[in-house]
C-alpha cells in the first residue's frame, strides 16, 4: 500500500502523482511515530532513486497492551531465552 498526491516542493516545482510510502513505524508507550518518504513517482522508487522529501506523523495513543508482547519477544533473542520477569 502507498499513497499518491500532487505536491509542490519548497522550490516551487510541481510533482504530479508523487509516490508516498511508509518507511518505518516506531511504537512508544503512549504514541506512534510514522516516517514516510516521498518519491517523484512509483517508477522512481522502484528504480532505486532517492526520495525527494521525507514526512513524519505522530499518533497519540496508549500502547501499553503491547508491552507484555514486547517483553515476550525479547525472551526469544539468542542468549536471553532464560530471562525472567522482574
Amino acid at each position: 500500500m502507498a499513497l499518491k498526491k500532487d505536491i509542490i516542493l519548497d522550490s516551487g516545482i510541481e510533482i504530479s502523482e508523487a509516490y508516498i510510502e511508509i518507511d518505518r513505524i516506531e511504537a512508544y508507550k503512549d504514541y506512534v511515530k510514522i516516517h514516510g518518504s516521498v518519491y517523484i513517482s512509483k517508477l522512481a522508487k522502484e528504480s532505486g532513486k532517492s526520495p525527494i522529501k521525507y514526512i513524519n506523523a505522530k499518533i497519540d495513543q496508549d500502547n501499553s497492551e503491547y508491552i507484555p508482547l514486547a517483553y515476550a519477544a525479547l525472551k526469544t533473542v539468542e542468549g536471553f531465552e532464560d530471562a525472567t520477569d522482574y
